[in-house]
């Protein structure tokens, strides 16, 4: 039939009633569509809606629910948000068994689909429809829909947005024996290559899958074992193989020895639980003790992680269960008495994990001065016995790394009140020699790989003033030679491609302090005259400073940048 026939037929028989007006819908939308332009096709959404539900015939809804989900060749968020409101409102307003007959299969017919954002569009649709969903077709077709998803595409973002709506999924599902198939669910987005699905998997999945094993009764008996488990089974492969066994038996703890309470509340078995629970929890504690004991301290993901858990742990059950429960497990294996110095030769726990993650994660819960005393006695003491017994002090390192002395020098450098220009020229000139400079360079030559440029423009135009604010301190040959200037040329490299003009400041100081080193090498006086203010000649110090004035930096603070801070 041709177009003006078709058209003159609808024209010809204009609709009297609902149903007469949901039926002409159906036979024009397929032809209205096509012709409207992609950008405003979401206007239609509505339109395609309502006739999908209100029409009488299956084969018509389908063809519209089809037009619907292919709509837009790829929809952008905006519009894949529309998409599934509407969704949503058919789903609530024709029931769970239209949306299995008629949603669904338009969900399946686009898992495979060759644009990215119509995959995404399902992982979306899937979280979105599953509380509208029969229970069993919820734990069974959509859970092996995303499974599929997850396992086989390509694309991060619909992989993440799978992991969403597994997390609302596993908040409906009622079925014990999906555990299994949650449980492998979670490995299997654990072991992602992509940063936004592992972020998504800690952030919605675990949790979630965490809530319904508790009210399974599998969270302490099942769950947590079985993570356990794979720990161990990883360390026992790893290449520090070490093992650390806590010394003594925990006494059980019997319920008969207590007087008989007053009230059911009072009661020790209300308080602390089942025997089992309170089983589990107490081989917990000395389980990841151990784990952490194995682990070595390069690996900083390990420790961080661990540290973070053991924060959190004692925050959330207070400092008496830390001070009664946590600490005497780390003291038990963490002695450091000189009598035991000998021993702990051939002891490996002071190298490991647990000494940072006993400073960061338990002894740092609580900022109180005691706490604070604790921690500084700790260290050194690890540190005393460390030397004493000829061990390498990178588990100190790690844990100083951890507690944020590099972060709070990036903070310092980046004070609008140029702190941190006070504080290098007036600090304990040891201080300043043995960290500051030589962490100083650490970072300038940690910028030269950093791969996003904001970033980068940022840390470098920070350590530029830190340069320039250490400039007026005197410096020893060994630490120009080794830190100062092998950090200016890391600094310069990132100038040259950033920010041109600071690349001709910063080509002058190093010339400066390169012709400083000479000097002193043919035993000319040494001075604490800083780099930028020994310029020969008043005709260099004058082509230097105009070059100053080109930066876009205020005049107080070029005023300041060699001069000592007061």
């Amino acid at each position: 039939m041709s177009a003006d026939s078709r058209l003159g037929a609808e024209v010809s028989r204009i609709a009297d009633n609902e149903e007469s007006v949901m039926l002409m819908l159906g036979r024009c939308l397929p032809h209205i569509v096509p012709n409207v332009l992609l950008a405003k096709r979401e206007e239609l959404i509505p339109l395609i809606l309502c006739t999908a539900c209100l029409h009488p015939e299956p084969k018509e809804r389908d063809q519209l629910l089809h037009i619907l989900f292919n709509l837009i060749k790829r929809p952008d968020d905006e519009q894949r948000r529309m998409i599934l409101t509407g969704c949503v409102a058919f789903a609530r307003h024709v029931g769970p068994t239209r949306i299995e007959a008629e949603l669904l299969p338009q969900c399946w017919e686009q898992i495979n689909h060759k644009y990215s954002e119509r995959r995404l569009l399902v992982a979306e649709a899937c979280g979105a429809l599953a509380p509208y969903l029969p229970k069993e077709i919820r734990s069974s077709l959509v859970l092996s829909m995303l499974q599929q998803m997850l396992a086989e595409d390509k694309a991060d973002m619909v992989r993440e947005a799978v992991v969403k709506s597994l997390a609302i999924i596993m908040g409906y599902i009622d079925d014990p024996d999906k555990y299994s198939q949650g449980f492998e669910l979670m490995l299997l987005s654990l072991g992602d290559p992509s940063e936004r699905v592992v972020s998504a998997i800690h952030q919605v999945f675990i949790p979630a899958f965490a809530a319904w094993t508790t009210e399974l009764g599998n969270l302490q008996t099942t769950l947590i074992p079985s993570l356990l488990a794979r720990i161990e089974k990883l360390l026992k492969n790893a290449p520090f193989t070490h093992r650390v066994n806590l010394k003594g038996n925990i006494p059980p703890i019997e319920v008969t020895r207590f007087p008989r309470p007053a009230s059911p509340l009072q009661d020790l078995a209300t308080i602390v639980g089942s025997r089992e629970t309170l089983s589990a929890l107490l081989i917990l504690l000395p389980q990841l003790i151990e784990i952490v004991g194995r682990i070595n301290v390069t690996s900083t993901t390990c420790v961080h992680e661990f540290s973070r858990f053991f924060w959190r742990l004692c925050r959330t059950f207070g400092k008496i269960f830390t001070n009664t429960k946590v600490k005497p497990q780390f003291q038990e294996i963490l002695r450091l008495s000189e009598e035991n110095v000998d021993a702990l030769t051939g002891n490996g726990i002071l190298t490991k994990a647990t000494v940072p993650v006993y400073a960061t994660g338990v002894l740092t819960c609580y900022s109180q001065d005691e706490d604070r005393k604790l921690l500084v006695g700790f260290l050194e003491d690890v540190m005393t016995t460390l030397s004493l017994s000829h061990a390498p002090l990178d588990s100190l390192k790690a844990s100083f790394i951890e507690l944020g002395v590099v972060p709070a020098l990036i903070t310092l450098s980046s004070d609008p009140e140029m702190t941190f220009g006070r504080v290098g020229p007036n600090a304990d000139p040891r201080f300043r020699d043995e960290f500051v400079l030589p962490h100083l360079h650490k970072l300038a030559l940690v910028n030269n790989v950093q791969a996003t440029d904001s970033k980068r423009i940022d840390i470098a135009t920070q350590l530029f003033e830190a340069y320039s604010a250490l400039s007026c301190c005197f410096i020893s040959e060994e630490l120009m030679v080794n830190h100062f200037l092998p950090g200016l040329r890391c600094l310069r490299t990132d100038m040259e491609q950033l920010s041109p003009e600071h690349e001709v400041i910063l080509t002058s100081m190093i010339k400066e302090g390169e012709m400083k080193v000479e000097n002193r090498g043919i035993g000319q006086a040494e001075g604490s005259v800083s780099i930028a203010a020994s310029l020969v000649g008043e005709d260099a110090k004058t082509k230097f400073l105009s070059k100053m004035g080109q930066l876009t930096t205020s005049g107080a603070m070029l005023a300041n940048v060699f001069q000592r801070k007061k």
